[in-house]
């Protein structure tokens, strides 16, 4: 229990990475990884509910088969993520 982090930083201000400690390697950038993930786990599942829930008040045509897109989409980005992740595991 007596472990404590100790977090520098640069003259910028970042946070320093020990040299001692290794860096994941993803197969996906850090920002595009980022980016992936709060589409996939914010912005299409809060679309999905949207559409399903407005489109049968605006008629729209087709609305199960365009949220069950909407969710499989966001399933397959969901699952590049998870990949990308625990290939940095195994480095």
């Amino acid at each position: 229990m007596g472990d404590h982090f100790k977090f520098e930083t640069d003259d910028s201000g970042l946070f320093k990475i020990p040299e001692d400690e290794k860096v994941p390697e993803y197969l996906i950038p850090e920002k595009i990884y980022q980016i992936l993930k709060w589409v996939a786990l914010i912005l299409l599942p809060a679309l999905a509910v949207l559409i399903s829930t407005i489109g049968p008040q605006w008629g729209m045509p087709y609305i199960e088969s365009i949220v069950t897109t909407i969710n499989a989409i966001g399933l397959f980005i969901g699952t590049i993520i998870g990949a990308s992740q625990l290939s940095s595991m195994g480095r």
